[in-house]
């Protein structure tokens, strides 16, 4: 009778396994069907947002939409190799932890690493910015100036968020024109 209790137990703990696995997969498929993705690829309708914000506001004709995305394109598409490669060298970097013996040169030599592709991932945005106002007639860059100062923001402080009941769009912030005491020269290398 023992052994007979403990197989029902034992057969309801399996049953009840399996249909939580369940429903967690499921939970989990259902969260990542629902997740927005930018599309970079196939151009036209299936262009992310931020393409469709920047044609939309800025009011471009046919032949500067084909221009933008363009450029656009080719932008993300090498954009996305260098972040690849900041990822990768930034995993490097703090898989040096696993070791007993910490390395300091090679520590510092991928930090370097990734400082490089990090400039170059700036160097390309601020090419990238100046070849789309290049397309923009002199009514569209002065708001280009507006909307890209907009990007630049959300680039440098990701937490800001707009349409936050903060005026400048930081959770807490009170003031518009608050700046943070942070001087960057404590932050940049003597030579």
């Amino acid at each position: 009778m023992k052994e007979s209790n403990r197989q029902k137990i034992l057969i309801f703990a399996i049953i009840a396994l399996v249909i939580t696995n369940i429903t967690s997969l499921s939970f989990m498929w259902s969260m990542k069907k629902t997740e927005e993705k930018p599309h970079y690829h196939n151009g036209g309708e299936n262009r992310g947002g931020m393409g469709k914000f920047v044609v939309r506001e800025l009011g471009f004709d046919s032949v500067q939409q084909k221009a933008y995305y363009e450029l656009r394109d080719k932008f993300v598409k090498q954009q996305f190799i260098l972040m690849d490669s900041v990822k990768t060298l930034r995993r490097n970097f703090f898989n040096e932890l696993k070791n007993d013996h910490i390395d300091s040169a090679q520590i510092s030599q991928l930090a370097a690493n990734i400082g490089l592709v990090q400039a170059r991932l700036d160097r390309r945005t601020f090419n990238h910015f100046r070849q789309v106002k290049n397309i923009c007639t002199p009514e569209q860059a002065a708001k280009y100036d507006t909307i890209t100062q907009e990007i630049i923001n959300r680039m440098v402080d990701p937490r800001r968020m707009p349409n936050n009941n903060s005026k400048n769009g930081r959770p807490g912030d009170t003031s518009k024109n608050e700046k943070r005491n942070y001087p960057i020269e404590n932050h940049i290398p003597k030579p």
